[in-house]
């Protein structure tokens, strides 16, 4: 409601210092702030203890037995969550990068999302969207760090991910300077 009512009071601002592009600006880089936070709690409403006494419980909440109806409906607005939030914020932002195109370099444009691509090379197409690589890397990160216990599968599966990222990063040198590129790898 205040998102709606916000929109509509700045939908017809004139182009001069408009404060409603600094409050999509700042829901943004909010959404990106909070963005590990709540791919954890999505995650953590799939984490069952071991039996205790015949039952399986939610790590999260003990008081919520595993596969119960309100367990399924638990899972159920984790998925949907998950899939809107967590998959989706990363893909929206870079089709929208994408479908921006050469409005990036402008100065309006710049000013409301430039702290997403600041710093990456602009002028090679999608490499303006590495940010959106660099959060799902967060985000199977924290999943992987989330639902497993064995701390050598962590380790195991976070160095390859971090290899599988640094090659990435080498063939594609998405910053714009030689150093920040350096300075990464």
């Amino acid at each position: 409601w205040v998102l709606a009512t916000a929109w509509a009071l700045c939908r017809d601002r004139p182009r001069r210092f408009n404060p409603c592009l600094r409050l999509d600006s700042v829901m943004v880089f909010v959404m990106f702030t909070l963005y590990p936070t709540l791919v954890r709690t999505v995650a953590e409403a799939f984490l069952c203890t071991s039996s205790i006494e015949g039952t399986r419980y939610l790590r999260a909440d003990m008081a919520i037995a595993c596969y119960s109806t309100g367990h399924i409906v638990l899972m159920m607005l984790a998925v949907l969550f998950g899939a809107m939030y967590c998959l989706g914020l990363p893909l929206s932002v870079a089709v929208a990068l994408w479908i921006a195109g050469s409005r990036v370099e402008g100065e309006e444009f710049r000013a409301q999302y430039g702290f997403i691509y600041d710093g990456y090379a602009t002028d090679r197409g999608a490499i303006v969207a590495w940010e959106c690589l660099v959060m799902l890397q967060k985000m199977v990160i924290t999943v992987v760090g989330v639902s497993t216990e064995d701390p050598y599968v962590q380790v195991i599966v976070a160095l390859v991910l971090m290899v599988l990222f640094l090659t990435l990063h080498v063939q594609s040198k998405p910053f714009k300077s030689k150093a920040q590129n350096n300075l990464q790898t």
